[in-house]
């Protein structure tokens, strides 16, 4: 975690990654804890790893579950519920490269023994080569959606505005597009828990502080000397609309 987290935060071009690696390396020490060997974090470290949880918690919004983000895996995921509702209708209707025939093959009750080694094998490329395929296909739905993410044009994406505007924009969407809204009106509801705090008997590991004496240690929640770490553990969601972004501008009057 304390890897990717760096990792991350240095090819997004973001800072809300960075914590302080080598002064919580330095502080984890051995721990006999009853009959088994564990990791635990000196006193001193308490800090670094606080930073640390912080951080995690801040990569998540601004990063994992920014709204762009959710727009283009939403996007993604429409395609390709539209496609396999295409192989379903028309197995022949459509072109599926072999490597991605798992996907459609799957009747999703049961998935192949083999899938997981299919799905570790395909990669961004053989997304990028599919969606130029689907992109000049005879289903104008696909089509559009393939070119709205190959073109970068994902779906506008905004806080919910409350439950009578939600049903007036899902009304224009439904007018506009047809009668297939079920394709361009979307409602995302990210959620992220920044630190789930451990609870005796559970198999989750905690994250250890050690206390003095040395031979004893407290959870990181209550060995920190704020409640900033249980306020962490309180779950946080957040509700958002989605829309083509060609649409947004007749709307936006009402938001």
């Amino acid at each position: 975690r304390m890897d990717y987290l760096l990792r991350d935060s240095l090819y997004t071009g973001t800072k809300y990654g960075l914590f302080d690696l080598d002064r919580i390396i330095y502080t984890i020490k051995p721990f006999k804890d009853n009959d088994s060997y564990c990791c635990a974090v000196d006193r001193k470290g308490c800090e670094a790893v606080e930073g640390y949880l912080f951080c995690r918690y801040f990569m998540h919004w601004q990063v994992y579950l920014h709204k762009t983000v959710r727009s283009y895996e939403t996007l993604l995921r429409v395609i390709l519920q539209r496609a396999r509702l295409i192989y379903k209708q028309a197995p022949y209707a459509i072109m599926i490269p072999r490597n991605l025939n798992f996907l459609f093959e799957n009747k999703g009750d049961k998935l192949d023994q083999n899938f997981l080694e299919n799905y570790l094998n395909i990669d961004d490329f053989d997304f990028y080569h599919t969606l130029k395929l689907w992109a000049n296909g005879n289903d104008k739905i696909l089509t559009d959606l393939c070119n709205r993410f190959l073109y970068r044009h994902p779906f506008k994406t905004f806080d919910d505005p409350g439950k009578d505007k939600v049903e007036r924009i899902r009304e224009y969407i439904e007018k506009q597009e047809g009668g297939d809204a079920q394709w361009y009106f979307h409602i995302d509801t990210p959620q992220n828990q920044g630190y789930d705090i451990y609870q005796p008997g559970s198999s989750k590991a905690p994250i250890r502080i050690l206390d003095y004496p040395p031979n004893s240690w407290q959870e990181i929640s209550r060995a920190s000397r704020t409640k900033a770490i249980e306020a962490l553990s309180e779950p946080v969601s957040r509700r958002l609309i989605m829309i083509p972004r060609d649409h947004y501008e007749s709307i936006k009057s009402w938001l």
